[in-house]
């Protein structure tokens, strides 16, 4: 979850904040630091960390890799290898009165399922998913509007995804899901097409749920969109658990005080490790923290509990120069979206380069509001030894 409004302001260390979700009209904003929190994370220090592989290769408009072979579906499940695509479609549109933050173009959905659909994903982890009880507390009159005609629809997620995949969603708020083809993995009593919130392990929101769109949130609170959810499949190679984030995010309190969200975000994160199954375990999503950033400390003990040299969970992000975290919000540049795991080889890639929406031009350029905040991110990895 990317920060409601951030004005700049400057703190006595000299760190200046930048703008996640700007509004032009921004005031200034005070800023309240979060009292500590007490935490204990789940560490396990019975197995060797995860080496990441060398980049796998940015894919192309139109579903290739670097030489240019269309990708067939399955790429990879056959030899071991695998493909996970993240795609957080948390909007900047933080005021639109429908479709605060989601996608709200019909047009821009499809655009997103086409290109989904050529990367052919064996497992894609969607947040911030249109939940049908939007579109349940509204007639929509617009054709180019996503609830449009939803009665008797599939949901967003399904669109997006096609209709080979088998889809488990959150049973709170429904906008955190995953999306899996069954010759990669099966969920018990989901089929190809299907959506299911009951096959999910949901925990609940640590704190009471706050409606972030219309400014209620503070640090004794948790947005409401936010999840932590996981999904057992089975595999041709055993048992695999899929936790899936979208971890708290800060933002502008209704009477215009900054807040970090931390208390909320810090639990959440211990949530998704303590989800993590006795079999190989893959965590995803976006955690809201970037591991080592000034004012996550607490977030990034959690963090250094669970992941790291001679810990269980090793990391496949996407680094840089200097081993460096590739960004995966533009503005400002942080890398919030993490995959983790305890049984795979291989590296994530953030799809800068052409983005997940390339070629999409919005009409009017008002509605550019309503493009995706954070970069998706593609994973080619593989069953370790």
């Amino acid at each position: 979850m990317f920060a409601r409004r951030w004005s700049t302001f400057v703190l006595g260390t000299g760190l200046v904040f930048a703008c996640i979700a700007c509004e032009s009209d921004a005031s200034p904003v005070s800023l309240t630091l979060d009292p500590d929190t007490e935490f204990s994370g789940v560490a396990d220090s019975g197995a060797a960390p995860v080496d990441a592989a060398a980049d796998a290769g940015r894919v192309q408009d139109g579903g290739s890799d670097e030489d240019g072979a269309v990708l067939p579906p399955d790429a990879g499940a056959a030899g071991g290898g695998f493909r996970l695509l993240l795609v957080n479609l948390e909007t900047a549109a933080l005021d639109h009165p429908t479709y605060p933050r989601y996608v709200r173009l019909r047009a821009y959905e499809e655009r997103l399922a086409e290109r989904i659909n050529l990367l052919r994903p064996q497992m894609v982890v969607l947040l911030h998913v249109l939940p049908p009880e939007v579109c349940g507390a509204v007639a929509e009159m617009d054709p180019t509007r996503p609830c449009f005609e939803a009665e008797g629809r599939a949901q967003q997620v399904q669109r997006l995804v096609g209709d080979a995949y088998a889809v488990v969603c959150d049973a709170l708020a429904e906008t955190v899901c995953v999306a899996v083809l069954p010759s990669f993995g099966t969920v018990e009593g989901v089929a190809a097409g299907a959506l299911s919130t009951e096959a999910s392990m949901t925990e609940n929101l640590p704190a009471p749920p706050c409606d972030y769109d219309g400014g209620n949130c503070t640090d004794e609170s948790c947005d409401g969109t936010s999840a932590v959810m996981a999904v057992d499949l089975v595999t041709p190679r055993g048992p695999l658990r899929v936790v899936a984030i979208d971890a708290n995010g800060s933002g502008v309190s209704a009477d215009g005080m900054f807040y970090l969200g931390t208390r909320c975000r810090v639990s959440q994160a211990q949530q998704a490790f303590g989800l993590a199954g006795e079999g190989s375990t893959l965590l995803v999503g976006d955690w809201a923290f970037e591991p080592g950033q000034m004012f996550q400390d607490r977030e990034t003990a959690v963090w250094e509990q669970n992941v790291g040299e001679a810990l269980r969970f090793g990391d496949h992000d996407a680094r840089g120069a200097g081993g460096a975290r590739e960004p995966t919000s533009e503005n400002p540049p942080k890398a919030l979206a993490h995959v983790v795991s305890d049984f795979a080889v291989g590296a994530c890639t953030v799809m800068r380069t052409p983005p997940l929406d390339d070629g999409f031009v919005f009409e009017p350029p008002e509605e550019a509001t309503g493009r995706i905040a954070q970069f998706a991110v593609r994973c080619e990895l593989e069953w370790g030894p």
